[in-house]
């Protein structure tokens, strides 16, 4: 599996194809009613993981309730332990 890293908001189907992880200001494509939350939904329903690194999501002040239902997030570490698990490919 391939780790797909975003640096900026997704709005486009493009953006959003095969990107299936998020990291700084991308975190609010995550966010209900972002635009692009409904290719990001599509992702989810057909079984592509999303997270969201805990600390982007607190320093742009989202909440838990303010994501779509089923994104994960995870922690500096956690992050660190999906690197090392995938192949990354960075979205700049």
């Amino acid at each position: 599996m391939k780790l797909h890293i975003l640096s900026r908001p997704a709005s486009s189907h493009s953006d959003l194809l095969s990107a299936v992880r998020f990291s700084p200001d991308a975190v609010f494509t995550a966010s209900k009613g972002s635009p692009g939350h409904e290719m990001l939904r599509r992702l989810m329903d057909a079984g592509a993981p999303v997270y969201a690194l805990k600390e982007d999501l607190e320093s742009r002040g989202l909440r838990a309730g303010l994501l779509l239902e089923g994104v994960r997030t995870v922690d500096y570490e956690g992050f660190v332990e999906l690197v090392e698990k995938h192949e990354v490919v960075p979205w700049l």
